[in-house]
């Protein structure tokens, strides 16, 4: 039993430490701690003008949308309720459930509600649900309180100018949970009763997919898909090392790639221990703009370039700083700093609170005229990801990091630009041209305040004039390829995600972490690359329901999401719109429900290897020797089939890049299979796979195997 004397009105919370700090801040003449069954605490204050509030928490979302019938065999599923969420446990079910009763307990006897969750179309539908269901319906009654730090001073101003309670964001957020819902139930259940159902099947697999998690495992299986067939060209460049006065000068030849190797040659023949002349001279300076103010998204991929911490450990960590008072709100989408905020108030007090950044801070104080870069993009709930200078307590050395980053951040955006000085000089031997290319910085701008996270390299060159003769010291040609695009990495798909316009800033980390989990991607050390099952699992959806995993059908719904926060469409429409959608894709599953399945199913039984045979393995005569694809490193190599059975370890290497092809003789010297490397325009390479043969790999290019 609650006991909470006189007349007091309800504050909702997101979180324990958000309660805690609100208790502190607005507890002027007491605060009373209540201690309850779910280990909840619940704050009973009285504020200087003898406000009196009782807040209490939630843990994030308290309530989440259950289908009415609980077979999972059935589907499609669209009778869904909103029921108290469940941990996985029978203690977490218990907790939660505690929670929502001391929360009608308490909300019983207040005389008015406070919705103070955090201001994003997240935090308005935790407490949204909180005041409909365990409130009974005060929601439409209840004000709300909107600001982006808790410090002090925007706690007392947000608690002093009340807002009325959005419900446009509510049913956003609504409509958002059930899109995210009806999808990822019936596509899962779907697939896998496809595989369930096949005949072949051993095991059980919990195939699932969602409306963004489809588009962005199409983004990791299509880049694969690239680089797989990506056939390397070779191509050349010329080097030279030029000399004048006892000065090294490094030039290349221009054009730089150069497409044939007798080119190349030629090219060097031509200079060499010849001399060279500056043709022309061009230098032009360049500032270099500061960046704006990061966002949740910039501040994600950054962090992840400069430390290699990835999305989704950036958002809790700043989602801690937020709570502990020492940033604004981290999810925005903003990159735009208010003069509301107070400049040189935060610069003032990150000058008195930290010694490293005082010197910086004061230069900027000191500034007739402080305005931030601002950059293009926009929130209307939130500023940028600004510090709010508090004095920190202690933190550990991941929150540190993200801490100095943003603050760094949030003093370059005021710097002036960065000057830069670009050289090109242009030499002539023999008809060939060179170009000889420097940098130099000539202000640091910004930049100093944004150490060491940002760098310009600097490269001189020595001072010439037109028509000085230069030294051909030494002159080179390089062979090079022609490379695939780069793999996806925890930056660069949350950016191509943020581009196509699935997810939200506060879903993309989370919808990556979750292909991880499911095993449909892994992250090696070249970025992530797609699995077998992840393979499948686009594979079967681009032949029979492509729309699903089109980057199209999400980004329409999200705008659909932002059509009715503008009041421009109700949420209704959007959902039978994904009804409509979702009725067609699984007609087209369970038409083809075997072949899915039998796709499904040799994807999830492959044992984490792709392989190829090559032929019978010459040492144990019982096994066939196969190409496998490593499952980890995706590096190709030769082993015996018979490895797990008895043991034979007979392997080979592989070359790594080109296309492989088995002749159809083995090799005359050692009896063991003959390979040939298809590699760009490149003669064709015939060679024994055994490394110890005598042969060393030499053999003509003949009777090959496609």
């Amino acid at each position: 039993m609650i006991t909470i004397s006189g007349d007091y009105k309800l504050v909702i919370c997101e979180k324990p430490a958000a309660a805690k700090r609100l208790a502190e801040i607005l507890g002027d003449k007491s605060i009373r701690t209540v201690n309850t069954a779910s280990r909840m605490p619940i704050f009973d204050i009285m504020g200087q003008n003898n406000e009196h509030y009782v807040i209490c928490s939630a843990l994030g979302h308290l309530y989440n949308l259950v289908p009415l019938k609980k077979n999972r065999k059935i589907y499609p599923v669209f009778d869904l309720e909103w029921r108290s969420r469940r941990l996985g446990n029978s203690k977490g079910a218990t907790r939660i459930d505690l929670i929502l009763s001391e929360i009608t307990e308490v909300s019983k006897k207040a005389t008015g509600y406070i919705h103070a969750c955090d201001y994003d179309i997240e935090g308005e539908l935790i407490g949204y649900n909180i005041l409909q269901f365990a409130c009974n319906s005060k929601y439409e009654k209840s004000k709300r309180a909107k600001f982006s730090t808790l410090t002090e001073p925007d706690i007392k101003n947000s608690f002093s100018n009340l807002l009325t309670p959005d419900i446009r964001l509510a049913k956003a957020g609504k409509t958002r949970h059930k899109l995210d819902f009806v999808f990822g139930i019936n596509l899962s259940r779907a697939l896998s009763n496809c595989f369930l159902n096949h005949r072949d099947h051993k095991r059980y697999s919990n195939i699932t997919i969602g409306r963004v998690q489809g588009p962005t495992l199409h983004f990791v299986v299509r880049r694969e898909i690239e680089i797989n067939h990506h056939i390397p060209d070779p191509y050349w460049n010329v080097m030279a090392d030029f000399v004048k006065g006892g000065e090294l000068i490094k030039a290349s030849h221009w054009p730089k790639s150069i497409d044939t190797l007798a080119e190349a040659v030629s090219i060097v023949n031509d200079c060499k221990d010849k001399d060279g002349i500056v043709k022309e001279i061009r230098m032009e300076e360049k500032p270099v703009f500061p960046p704006p103010a990061f966002n949740l998204g910039e501040l994600q991929k950054e962090a992840y370039r400069i430390f290699r911490i990835s999305p989704k450990i950036t958002l809790s960590i700043a989602e801690s700083l937020y709570l502990s008072a020492l940033i604004s709100y981290p999810r925005t989408s903003s990159q735009k700093l208010p003069t509301s905020i107070h400049y040189k108030d935060i610069l003032s007090k990150l000058s008195r609170n930290y010694s490293e950044y005082r010197e910086n801070a004061n230069s900027l104080i000191r500034k007739e005229n402080l305005f931030p870069r601002q950059g293009s993009k926009e929130d209307p709930a939130h500023p940028a990801i600004y510090p709010t200078g508090e004095k920190s307590k202690k933190l550990n050395a991941l929150e540190w990091k993200i801490y100095d980053l943003i603050v760094k951040r949030f003093m370059a955006t005021f710097g002036p630009a960065a000057m830069v000085q670009d050289s090109t000089i242009f030499f002539e031997v023999a008809r060939h041209q060179f170009i000889a290319e420097g940098k130099k910085l000539l202000q640091e701008g910004w930049t100093r305040c944004y150490k060491p996270y940002f760098h310009i390299s600097e490269s001189q060159l020595p001072e010439l004039s037109k028509g000085d003769i230069v030294n051909v010291q030494k002159i080179r040609k390089l062979e090079k390829f022609t490379k695939p695009p780069p793999r996806y990495n925890q930056a660069s798909l949350l950016d191509a995600m943020e581009k196509s316009g699935i997810g939200t800033k506060s879903t993309r980390a989370e919808i990556i972490n979750t292909l991880i989990n499911r095993r449909y991607i892994t992250q090696e050390m070249s970025g992530f690359e797609a699995t077998e099952i992840g393979f499948a699992v686009v594979d079967s959806m681009t032949k029979f329901i492509p729309t699903v995993i089109s980057t199209d059908l999400t980004k329409s719904f999200e705008d659909d999401l932002e059509k009715i926060e503008a009041n421009e469409i109700e949420d209704e429409t959007v959902i039978e719109k994904a009804i409509g959608t979702l009725k067609a894709a699984i007609e087209k599953i369970k038409i083809n429900e075997s072949l899915i399945g039998r796709e499904l199913s040799e994807a999830v039984e492959r044992t984490g290897q792709d392989v190829l045979g090559v032929g019978v393995c010459p040492v144990c005569q019982k096994g066939n020797l196969m190409i496998i694809r490593s499952y980890k490193t995706r590096k190709r190599f030769i082993a015996c089939s018979e490895y797990r059975e008895t043991g034979c370890r007979t392997s080979a290497p592989l070359p790594q890049i080109g296309k492989l092809l088995k002749s159809k003789d083995a090799c005359s010297i050692c009896g063991w299979p003959v390979m040939v490397n298809i590699l760009g325009r490149r003669k064709p390479w015939k060679f024994c796979v055994n490394i110890k043969c005598e042969s060393k790999g030499s053999h003509e290019t003949e009777g090959v195997e496609n």
